[in-house]
């Protein structure tokens, strides 16, 4: 059986969404895990989590996430969990 896949979206590092993620991931969870920057999530690919650039904000980007991870899913997602936002 596939383990329950579940994305993301805003896990850069040392934020809730890079501890949701690591946590998912820890769990058997095949993990997508986002942000607008590479950079910020490139940590959680030793974890064997899969990272992909998403800025909320770009419809554009929004589609070929969305088209990335139906691709590896095949259009199956068991969970979303939304920590983007901006932080004052």
């Amino acid at each position: 059986m596939s383990p329950k896949t579940v994305l993301v979206i805003g896990a850069s590092k040392g934020g809730i969404g890079d501890a949701i993620a690591i946590e998912f991931s820890r769990k058997g969870y095949r993990v997508f895990a986002t942000a607008r920057s590479v950079e910020r999530i490139e940590h959680l690919r030793r974890l064997d989590i899969e990272v992909l650039i998403l800025d909320v904000t770009s419809q554009e980007l929004i589609e070929t996430a969305a088209a990335e991870v139906a691709k590896f899913t095949g259009g199956s997602l068991d969970f979303l969990v939304n920590c983007a936002g901006l932080g004052r």
